[in-house]
């Protein structure tokens, strides 16, 4: 599946939430992680998981990746039937906030 399609599909989700997806647009995502020109091999899924602890709130792996590609990353889907991709973020910015947040899996 194309990312194109793939968007469109995670973006149709019932667990999609387009109001979790505008703060992490606009409050999140442009704090905390820069574009990379390479595809970071970290889930959607754990990134997720770095964001919900960041903010205290449930973050939908669907809103994540909604979230990340409406700010102009780019997506690249595990492909077959999983919910989960890759983004072009900089592995500096994961482990910073990882350490931040002390959640010393993801400093790796």
């Amino acid at each position: 599946m194309n990312s194109t399609d793939f968007i469109a599909e995670t973006k149709s989700s019932y667990l999609y939430n387009p109001e979790m997806a505008e703060i992490l647009k606009n409050a999140i995502l442009p704090e905390h992680f820069l574009k990379s020109p390479r595809r970071l091999r970290y889930s959607s899924y754990a990134i997720k998981h770095l964001l919900e602890t960041l903010i205290g709130k449930y973050v939908s792996n669907n809103t994540c990746i909604v979230a990340f590609h409406e700010s102009g990353f780019r997506v690249y889907p595990h492909g077959g039937n999983s919910p989960n991709c890759d983004f072009n973020i900089r592995k500096e910015d994961v482990r910073a906030l990882a350490t931040y947040l002390e959640m010393e899996s993801y400093t790796c």
